[in-house]
């Protein structure tokens, strides 16, 4: 099955919160992680908090893609205030 990057997070929790907002709807998700930051760049030596850092991916099967684009889009952002 082909793959499509929806989109690229700063971190693994971000990506998995889309992930979970599109697999609430159906639609198969994962997030993958492209780069990395240094061990303790900004963030002092944290343990366990490795694999979250640095950019994810969150890939969808090619066909879901712009199901997932419309569903994304169609979200309110929180009011910050």
């Amino acid at each position: 099955m082909a793959e499509a990057t929806l989109l690229i997070c700063e971190d693994a929790l971000e990506a998995e919160l889309v992930c979970n907002i599109l697999r609430a709807e159906g639609i198969p998700c994962l997030a993958r992680q492209v780069d990395t930051l240094p061990f303790g760049a900004g963030m002092g030596n944290v343990p366990g908090v490795g694999m979250a850092r640095g950019r994810h991916a969150v890939v969808v099967p090619e066909q879901a893609l712009e199901q997932a684009r419309e569903l994304l889009a169609s979200i309110e952002p929180l009011d910050a205030d």
